[in-house]
């Protein structure tokens, strides 16, 4: 580890004449205890690496005013320190951004769990970036790691990687958002559409989206309201989706997330609810009081997991991180 961190230092004053920042972390999380409501099953204290590229591990960024890159390394399950979520970039005009790497877009994202959205892309690719004042677009042609963006084998049709393009437009109303997503081979399209503004102590979005593809059409709606003041933080989620045809409760589901907390200085305990089909025909949700707070430079999340279906099952999940 520190071999790994000497060679980006260096790496770093190499490049004397870029901005340098090198951020770091570990993260352990793991079950002080864990019951299975079906099996009867009891067992105690296990612990799992949790750093993965999403963690931000070990990040080593160098910019100047028109070119940059951000390298990042993490162990996921092993205790091997990997590389592989990267990207670089540069400006041939104040206007334009060329992004080479890992490319990411996202609709609006709920802040309870950072996974739910209407539509997002996520893999190796190329972008432009165009920003004039308040509206910017991202074109990116998306093939993925070490993968042909187009191929053609003899007798075969063109073969096409994704496509996509992002646009968002911010003002007092609000900000406005719209992504158009094109994959295999063209034969699947995805479109949405958002909002999001803040009022007062109450922050909301919504979006829309719809994905063609044969015999597979959907449509999906969301929304999310936070409101904070003081102390207090509530957020709710909604996320619904449906098949164009053949709408029936079995084939809707409406996914909903709730977290209320409240900040007491270096602790907040928080309630989080969940269910992943509000209208699926056997009730299941998920309820987790907890608390998260700091000692020193490292944070902690402890909790009580109850996993309600047909049987209960009860856990208690720890997280503690270090970042520097």
């Amino acid at each position: 580890m520190k071999k790994i961190v000497g060679i980006l230092l260096a790496g770093a004053m190499a490049f004397s004449a870029f901005a340098a920042d090198l951020t770091g972390g570990v993260r352990l999380a793991g079950e002080l205890f864990s019951y299975n409501g079906t099996s009867e099953e009891v067992k105690g204290l296990m612990l799992k690496n949790e750093n993965q590229f999403y963690h931000v591990p070990l990040t080593l960024s160098i910019s100047s005013d028109r070119a940059g890159g951000t390298f990042k390394m993490c162990d996921k399950d092993s205790d091997t320190m990997i590389s592989g979520d990267w990207a670089i970039w540069f400006k041939p005009m104040d206007m334009l951004q060329v992004n080479l790497g890992k490319i990411a877009k996202s609709m609006n994202t709920e802040s309870i769990t950072y996974t739910n959205r209407v539509l997002n892309y996520d893999s190796f690719g190329a972008s432009l970036d165009v920003n004039v004042d308040a509206f910017s677009a991202t074109l990116s042609v998306v093939p993925g790691k070490a993968t042909y963006w187009m191929s053609k084998a003899k007798g075969a049709e063109v073969v096409l990687g994704e496509l996509n393009l992002y646009a968002q437009y911010a003002a007092d109303f609000g900000t406005i958002s719209a992504m158009f997503d094109f994959s295999e081979n063209f034969k699947k399209i995805s479109i949405a559409a958002g909002y999001k503004n803040t009022f007062g102590d109450i922050t909301m979005f919504a979006d829309a989206a719809v994905v063609l593809k044969e015999n597979a059409n959907k449509f999906y709606v969301d929304a999310d309201v936070v409101y904070a003041k003081d102390a207090l933080n509530a957020q709710a989620y909604v996320l619904f989706d449906a098949p164009f045809e053949g709408i029936a409760k079995d084939t809707i589901h409406v996914k909903t997330l709730a977290k209320v907390s409240y900040n007491l200085g270096s602790v907040t305990p928080y309630l989080q609810f969940s269910d992943d089909n509000i209208l699926a025909s056997s009730f299941a949700c998920q309820i987790k009081p907890g608390v998260t707070g700091s000692v020193g430079i490292m944070n902690y999340e402890v909790a009580a997991q109850f996993d309600i279906a047909k049987k209960v099952n009860i856990s208690v999940p720890v997280n503690f991180a270090v970042n520097f």
